[in-house]
């Protein structure tokens, strides 16, 4: 499975607005599962992880969001920052780190609200 930064942004939109209801149209159960997985071991998120032997995460109840969520979120929430960051990303290299995202996240704000 291949991390998926769309879908993390709005799983995160998701928690943040208490939806009891975590699934996003496109993306099936278990790789929704996985994503919140992988958001509870960043620390963006606090939830209980509940695992089988055989299956491993089956299921996730969140919590809320963290401080390094709601930090990220708000790197994230606005709609043209993240399209222009996606666009240079995927220009330059097709994909980098969750950190160097979240930089590139907040120098394209930067330059949106400062011009440059």
């Amino acid at each position: 499975m291949k991390r998926d930064m769309d879908l993390i942004r709005q799983l995160l939109f998701q928690i943040e607005a208490d939806n009891p209801e975590l699934a996003v149209e496109g993306y099936d159960d278990k790789i929704v599962t996985k994503h919140l997985e992988l958001l509870e071991e960043a620390g963006l998120i606090k939830a209980f992880l509940h695992k089988t032997d055989q299956s491993g995460v089956v299921q996730v109840d969140v919590e809320r969001l963290t401080w390094e969520g709601y930090e990220f979120l708000d790197a994230a929430r606005n709609e043209e920052v993240w399209n222009k960051t996606k666009a240079v990303v995927g220009e330059k290299s097709g994909s980098v780190t969750f950190e160097v995202l979240k930089s590139l996240l907040v120098e394209t704000a930067r330059s949106i609200i400062f011009g440059k």
